[in-house]
């Protein structure tokens, strides 16, 4: 609110509301500021889901490496039979990587669904809203699938490059 003459406005209204209605109550707001308030609370409400996202981002990443890691050290002797038998550390690495990727991939659509339902139903509430934006879905979508390569890729080529006499020697 800025301005020397709105003080004065307000009281011309003011005048001109009592001498119209009596004893009615006088009651006004400027709507840029009640706009700035309903949208304070939304910018709240984003700052905290965008820190629950990552915290929650960096929980699944936790689980999908203790997933890979578990996955590698379950199939150490596959993984040496395979490199016995001449498989290079590509191969292994693919091998090892398609069940990761599978569940990585059915998580993904399941997130999809999800948020766009939550989503959808939150838009709603805005008198203008961006809409469905499938590009938005397809980002997210690739940075979590390149997220769970790298991690996967990095332990499961750990693995592979192992030596096979050393993992076999044992059983």
């Amino acid at each position: 609110m800025a301005g020397k003459g709105i003080p004065i406005t307000i009281d011309k209204i003011r005048n001109t509301w009592f001498a119209m209605t009596g004893e009615a109550p006088f009651q006004y707001f400027f709507l840029d500021e009640e706009l700035d308030n309903y949208y304070k609370e939304e910018q709240r409400t984003g700052r905290l889901a965008l820190l629950f996202s990552i915290l929650a981002a960096l929980i699944a990443c936790l689980g999908l490496f203790g997933l890979t890691m578990h996955n590698t050290h379950r199939r150490t002797r596959e993984i040496g039979i395979r490199k016995a038998l001449g498989a290079s550390i590509g191969e292994v690495v693919l091998h090892i990587s398609r069940e990761i990727a599978l569940l990585v991939i059915i998580s993904v659509m399941l997130a999809w669904i999800l948020a766009y339902l939550l989503m959808r139903d939150w838009l709603l509430n805005f008198p203008y809203n961006i809409g469905f934006k499938p590009w938005i879905y397809a980002l997210a979508a690739m940075i979590a699938v390149l997220i769970s390569a790298m991690a996967v890729a990095a332990l499961a080529y750990r693995a592979a490059r192992s030596n096979p006499a050393d993992v076999l020697h044992y059983e």
